[in-house]
């Protein structure tokens, strides 16, 4: 293994492990939130160019939407209203 590859796998344990505390704080949780939407818009884009349009990429980002949505609407009415 290469030496970025593993410092690529600590990163990511260490966030791994990190996230459950990091979910305390509002601005983890905006920022989440907008990193995953741009994630999701990025898979949207990939999906569509490589392969069309399939059923399980249907599904799987109505779910993702879905799951966006519902963390939005959630930070929203904890955070902001």
């Amino acid at each position: 293994m290469e030496p970025y590859e593993i410092a690529l796998i600590v990163l990511v344990l260490i966030i791994i492990i990190a996230i459950p505390f990091l979910k305390k704080f509002v601005v983890y949780q905006f920022i989440s939130l907008v990193i995953g939407a741009f994630l999701i818009g990025y898979l949207f884009n990939e999906i569509f160019k490589t392969s069309g349009m399939s059923l399980q990429s249907s599904v799987l980002l109505i779910l993702l939407v879905g799951g966006t949505v519902y963390n939005s609407i959630k930070f929203y009415k904890k955070n902001v209203a």
